[in-house]
């Protein structure tokens, strides 16, 4: 008779409804299991045992059982254990950070883990879960005791390097995303003090670093009227900078973005004149077979 069992700790409940699932699935198959417990102190120890008196099935149906049993320890892993471990993880690297906060991150994390490749997404969960159960059988094949706490530190060492980086990744973009809004907020808070200087501007961002603000007549203004709208701030202002100081000096009523590139400065406008931006996607300026009579302003 083939017998082996698996203990834990931490995971009782969680090990024995998927142990219990991957029995029932086998017993629809014909292969007669028995599942059996005790418990000694902290741990839980289940013992899988295969009753059968067929020897010309034997071997097949214990190597079917133990990959079974490896199938549902990898969901495991892949499901509770790494929640439990990249929560862990995060509450030990970042204390300061509050329990709202963790609960995005985490969220954060988990996506990153499943998305470390975008464009091969499917085949790299499919690939470690594979990956996972081999590990385990093996290790099944070979060994009538297996620990789960155990096992996950000491054997998947990598998949943890993994959880590792994804945690650290999802606090830097939160981090990040978070700094964003309380600029955008900031833009908000600076507009909404402006009186507006215009009805309407048109916008063009360009794909070379370039991009052109009009007026109502759609006459192009210079680098001049900027410098005389924007007096006392800075000459050295970035690109986006630049762009960005402009509009929310002109305050317009309306900003009518046209054919454009920089989609992260374009969200950013968006974002800050909200309920102002028009979207225009048909006429010359967006074609681009408007010919203004003034010079660019930039470079």
């Amino acid at each position: 008779m083939a017998e082996f069992t698996i203990s834990t700790f931490s995971y009782q409940p969680e090990i024995r409804h998927n142990l219990m699932e991957g029995i029932h699935c086998l017993q629809k198959q014909g292969i007669n299991v028995e599942l059996s417990e005790k418990t000694k102190g902290k741990f839980l120890f289940l013992t899988c045992l295969l009753v059968n008196k067929n020897y010309d099935q034997y071997q097949e149906q214990e190597r079917v059982l133990r990959y079974q049993m490896a199938t549902k320890l990898a969901d495991l892993v892949l499901t509770r254990i790494t929640y439990h471990t990249l929560k862990r993880i995060l509450k030990s690297k970042y204390q300061h950070l509050t329990e709202i906060d963790n609960k995005r991150i985490l969220q954060k994390a988990d996506n990153y883990l499943k998305t470390l490749n975008r464009d091969e997404i499917l085949d790299r969960n499919r690939g470690r879960q594979k990956e996972l159960i081999e590990i385990i059988y093996a290790y099944l094949t070979h060994h009538d005791l297996f620990c789960l706490e155990g096992f996950f530190r000491f054997r998947l060492k990598d998949y943890f390097q993994d959880l590792e980086e994804s945690v650290d990744t999802a606090v830097d973009s939160y981090i990040v995303e978070q700094d964003y809004h309380e600029f955008i907020k900031l833009l908000r808070y600076f507009l909404d003090l402006q009186e507006p200087r215009m009805e309407e501007v048109h916008v063009i961002v360009k794909e070379n670093c370039d991009f052109l603000i009009l007026d109502e007549e759609k006459k192009i203004l210079t680098r001049e009227n900027l410098q005389r709208l924007m007096f006392g701030l800075s000459h050295d202002l970035g690109y986006d900078d630049l762009l960005l100081s402009a509009l929310i000096t002109i305050a317009p009523k309306r900003v009518i973005l046209h054919a454009f590139a920089k989609p992260e400065l374009v969200d950013t406008i968006i974002n800050v004149f909200q309920e102002r931006i028009v979207f225009c996607h048909g006429c010359c300026l967006c074609l681009g077979n408007y010919q203004p009579s003034e010079n660019k302003f930039l470079h």
